[in-house]
Formats: structure tokens, C-alpha cells, sequence
């Protein structure tokens, strides 16, 4: 094996053939937790350096056998409550999207009802963006192996790049004057 000093960056196939990346589009899906703070940080600071479009996504979890359609026309209990957590949802996203607008950085806010990562890959798929940042639980090996996470099954199964944030363990999500959503302001 040549040592990497001896190597020529032209002579490797996938240097020499490389093409520019483009990030127009990061989609954030958020739950609003910390995670998802972590990955609103991490999706803003690119968004400058790529002056790109943010689409934030809220998915209202709700279990497959509410997911019946006959469940869920037969009760207008269920319906009710959707309905409003959709709302209370989308008010939360579009007041954070006001936060991140700035120029260059564009943001739109949806809501889905669904399995979370079965409803985010139905996003990809719907606006294709280049970049997919969503914050990641650090759950324990056996969940991850009996359950498997929403960040694990959008990174097996995204047709695009994803970037799983977190804060560094040893620091503590920055206060609103040091986080990337205040930083949008400036």
C-alpha cells in the first residue's frame, strides 16, 4: 500500500472525478427537544455558509392503529386532538422559522401526521433536498436493536445525505444569546 504522500490526488479515481456540492435545501425535521436544538444549530450555521432554504417538518406521532382510517374517521375525538396538536405544531415551527429567516437563508414549516420516519422520508421525497439535519437520542444499544430509531431508519433509508447532530456531551445547549438561532438574527 503507498504511503498518502506518495500518492498522487489525481491519480484517485473518485478525487479526480469529483463534482461540486450544492445545498439549496436542508430538511430539520424537529420534535422540539434538545436534540432537535442541536440540529436547528447545526442546519443554520450551513445554511450561512450555503445561503440555502430550511424547511423545518414536526411529524404528530401517532401509532399505526391510529393510523386506520376507519379509527380515525369514527372519532371525532381523535380527529380533534390531531387537529389541534397540528396547529400548536405549526405555530411553533413558524415562529421559529422567523427566528432563522435572515438574508440568505430562507425557511418554510410543515406538519405531518404519521410514523415520524416514515412521514420524514415522505418529505424528502416531496421537496428533495440535499441535506437532511435532524438530532439524534443516543439511546441505548438494546432500544437501538429492538426498536431502531427515527435517526437511524432516515439514515438507512434517505435517498440524500444526513447529518445526525448532537451537542458535544460536555456542553450544554447555549443560551439564546449563543444559539445558532440567535446568531440567524445578526
Amino acid at each position: 500500500m503507498p504511503s498518502p504522500e506518495a500518492v498522487n490526488p489525481k491519480s484517485i479515481p473518485a478525487l479526480a472525478n469529483r463534482k461540486e456540492v450544492t445545498l439549496e435545501k436542508i430538511l430539520v425535521p424537529i420534535d422540539f427537544s434538545e436534540n432537535a436544538s442541536a440540529a436547528i444549530d447545526y442546519a443554520i450555521r450551513i445554511g450561512k455558509l450555503a445561503g440555502t432554504h430550511i424547511a423545518l417538518l414536526y411529524v404528530v406521532e401517532v401509532s399505526r392503529n391510529q393510523l386506520n382510517l376507519d379509527v380515525y374517521s369514527a372519532s371525532e375525538r381523535i380527529r380533534s386532538t390531531l387537529n389541534d396538536l397540528e396547529t400548536k405544531a405549526l405555530d411553533r415551527l413558524e415562529s421559529l422559522c422567523k427566528e432563522i429567516r435572515t438574508p440568505g437563508i430562507e425557511c418554510a414549516a410543515s406538519v405531518r401526521i404519521g410514523i415520524a420516519y416514515e412521514e420524514i422520508l415522505d418529505e424528502a421525497e416531496k421537496i428533495s433536498p440535499d441535506l437532511i439535519v435532524l438530532g439524534g437520542t443516543g439511546g441505548s444499544a438494546l432500544a437501538r436493536i429492538l426498536l431502531g430509531s427515527t435517526a437511524e431508519r432516515v439514515v438507512r433509508f434517505a435517498r440524500c445525505s444526513v447529518l445526525v447532530a448532537r451537542y458535544p456531551p460536555n456542553q450544554l445547549r447555549p443560551s439564546p444569546a449563543q444559539s445558532g438561532v440567535s446568531d440567524a438574527k445578526q
